[in-house]
């Protein structure tokens, strides 16, 4: 596997799990306890999480994609 390919896999894969996990933090926080403030910050990534989720997965398809190239 090359090493771009690698990389692309493994940095859309942690990107994933990342916005998974961000999403199920937002279900687990408190938001009564949150600021003003806190609160859009939070919607306003929640809004933007699909589409992180969707471009880290094709970014970790790439880099699969490449690497079974690469192997080729």
């Amino acid at each position: 596997m090359s090493e771009l390919g690698r990389g692309l896999l493994v940095t859309g894969l942690l990107g994933a799990l990342f916005a998974l996990a961000y999403l199920r933090a937002c279900a687990w926080a408190d938001f009564g306890l949150m600021t003003g403030h806190a609160r859009r910050r939070v919607a306003l990534c929640q809004r933007r999480l699909p589409q992180v989720f969707t471009g880290s997965v094709a970014l970790a398809a790439t880099g699969l994609v490449l690497g079974v190239a690469g192997a080729l």
